[in-house]
């Protein structure tokens, strides 16, 4: 439905920010006539006649190309941090070291939140703000695969042919990280829709009009208890749902990876 967009929405001629004033806040499977138009809301309007589908659907664009850059940002990071720990010297070690547990110790939802309001609203301060943040694990993970494949035969070898690091990185280190990167990306990917989540609802993240999952319950949490509950329920199922998915796909690929589990 991310991929389709407009396509799959009820109405094609509507927009997901189109106001329909005379259809506010109608319940699910409700049309309504105004002016010679009909509009139909397979899941109800919100307080300004907005389609809650539609936005549902154009939502998730915004979240998935939230995490999914948020975690290129942080995956660039993470594994030129991480293996330059695990490769060189102690002291640049131990300095980069110091540098991942003084991020470490801050939490990372404070940490966002003030790096949102320091770059700015938007989508692009959002995926770098998250990104910025959620690089510890993967340097972490990344340093301690370069530490034990560093002492390695093969890559031994390419010192002495006198190879430089970029393609030792490259060629030689990468590849055997793809692995662990990958579980550790699908984990990534469920926080970094969590954290935008978080900021969309508390109104640094993603702005209005567009339609974010987060804003979606930060506009309707109120109306929980109101007869209209499902305003805010249909958009935090969709969040649940999605984070619920990668976290499954991270466990399929943690077992996928791992050689005893193949093994048996």
């Amino acid at each position: 439905m991310s991929v389709l967009g407009p396509f799959v929405i009820p109405d094609r001629s509507k927009d997901a920010n189109d106001q329909f004033i005379d259809g506010s806040l109608s319940r699910p499977f409700t049309k309504v006539k105004s002016e010679g138009k009909e509009v139909f809301y397979p899941l109800g309007s919100d307080r300004l006649g907005r389609d809650v589908l539609s936005r549902l659907v154009l939502g998730s664009r915004i979240t998935l190309i939230v995490g999914g850059l948020s975690l290129l940002v942080s995956l660039t990071i993470g594994i030129w941090i991480g293996t330059l720990s695990g490769y060189f010297s102690r002291q640049l070690d131990a300095l980069l070291s110091w540098f991942m547990n003084v991020v470490w110790s801050i939490p990372t939802f404070l940490l966002v939140m003030a790096m949102s309001i320091a770059l700015g609203k938007g989508l692009w301060q959002v995926c770098l703000a998250i990104g910025c943040t959620t690089w510890v694990d993967i340097a972490r993970l990344v340093r301690g695969q370069v530490i034990q494949l560093k002492e390695l035969e093969y890559i031994q070898s390419t010192k002495a042919l006198g190879y430089r690091f970029p393609r030792i990185l490259f060629k030689h280190l990468i590849p055997n990280l793809i692995g662990p990167l990958m579980v550790m990306a699908s984990a990534n990917f469920a926080s970094a829709i969590l954290l935008e989540s978080g900021l969309s609802f508390l109104g640094v993240g993603i702005q209005p009009p567009s339609p974010s999952w987060g804003s979606m319950l930060a506009e309707n949490y109120g109306l929980l208890f109101s007869g209209y509950p499902f305003l805010a329920l249909l958009p935090g199922c969709a969040i649940a749902i999605t984070v619920m998915s990668f976290n499954f796909l991270g466990n399929g690929l943690r077992d996928a990876f791992d050689v005893k589990m193949t093994i048996n």
